[in-house]
């Protein structure tokens, strides 16, 4: 269903993660950022999408995450990513 629906959208709010297991999407990049803006370039080419924004959560250890975020607009090929925050959790 969300295959049907995503062209009808101007935003795409999804992970690398659910980009593969929804639609098949994988990158083969190795830098976790160059991977996510790879992902967002091939949704924004399959579905027609105008940008694509993700959150990224990079997992130290069981208590200690690593969060941020990332926006790809399509028009201008352009992918930002906003600061880094280490969060632990108790």
């Amino acid at each position: 269903v969300l295959a049907e629906l995503l062209p009808l959208a101007h935003t795409g709010f999804v992970s690398d993660h659910d980009a593969e297991t929804l639609f098949g999407i994988t990158s083969k990049k190795r830098d976790p950022d160059e991977k996510q803006a790879d992902v967002a370039g091939q949704l924004v080419e399959r579905f027609g999408l105008q940008a694509v924004a993700m959150s990224r959560r990079d997992q130290h250890s069981a208590t200690r995450n690593g969060w941020g975020g990332m926006y790809h607009v399509a028009g201008f090929g352009e992918t930002v990513f906003s600061r880094r925050y280490e969060i632990d959790f108790i």
